[in-house]
């Protein structure tokens, strides 16, 4: 039960510091910011303090240990190639003209900050603490990865102040298997950068193809199934070929110092 309590705990707690962040610094900077210039200033102060807000969270009451292992550079290239065909398309994109509207390079620059912001503060939160928590207090990997996959979609139901239940469901429903995605990301790598880049990238994509929007508006149900395929069969494949990068996730994360020897015992070695 203090699992499920802290896992939903730190959910009701994101719900209330970005209400409580909306409502004052987000209404107090509106008036004084104009243009798309402005509200992706007023979005990028609202996410620093959701970070902020979360780290100090961590270190005086959660005190999740968060990964940030070496990788070898060429093995994290290939893990995060989803990402980059996601950019390869967003290439073709604005050479081909299909774009919905344009960003300014100035508006481009803040979306790029803004998007890996944005990564930092939901992986921080989703799968630094909740997933790094869960496996933590015992759960298996592939349940704390479910769950935390599911409440990063249940997340942006709070997306329903500003948009359709449709639209917003829509949302939910594509963000499950991108979290899903994400998480194996970090248990493979045992670094949480790889996640927060793959993440930053993904949402830079859609604020540059949508022109700045920040909703759910550009998902369908076929857009969302096909994610489900696409992502089903990354995630099964990173999962059944990591399992000696998901013990050493679990070694970690259980001893304060994790020496060499120590992942060697964990391994079995």
């Amino acid at each position: 039960m203090k699992k499920v309590g802290l896992v939903f705990g730190t959910l009701l707690a994101f719900f209330a510091v970005e209400k409580l962040v909306m409502l004052g610094i987000g209404q107090l900077l509106k008036p004084i910011t104009k243009g798309m210039l402005g509200y992706f200033f007023v979005q990028l102060i609202l996410e620093l303090a959701m970070l902020f807000v979360f780290i100090v969270l961590n270190q005086k009451v959660v005190k999740q240990k968060i990964l940030f292992e070496k990788y070898p550079l060429l093995k994290g290239f290939g893990l995060m190639w989803y990402t980059w065909l996601i950019l390869v398309v967003l290439v073709m994109t604005e050479l081909s003209g299909m774009k919905k509207a344009s960003l300014s390079f100035s508006e481009s620059a803040l979306a790029l900050v803004l998007a890996l912001t944005i990564g930092c503060a939901e992986e921080f939160i989703f799968r630094g603490l909740i997933l790094g928590k869960m496996v933590s207090s015992g759960s298996s990997v592939l349940v704390a990865l479910c769950v935390s996959s599911v409440l990063f979609g249940a997340v942006h139901f709070i997306n329903l102040l500003h948009n359709s239940f449709y639209n917003v469901g829509l949302q939910v429903l594509y963000a499950i298997p991108l979290g899903a995605f994400l998480g194996l990301l970090y248990l493979k790598s045992n670094a949480l950068i790889y996640p927060i880049v793959a993440h930053g990238l993904q949402d830079f994509a859609a604020f540059f193809i949508s022109g700045g929007k920040m909703d759910s508006t550009m998902a369908t149900p076929q857009t969302v199934l096909q994610l489900y395929v696409v992502f089903g069969v990354i995630v099964v494949a990173y999962y059944l070929t990591g399992k000696k990068q998901l013990r050493l996730f679990k070694i970690r994360l259980e001893n304060p110092v994790s020496t060499d020897s120590t992942l060697k015992r964990g391994l079995g070695k």
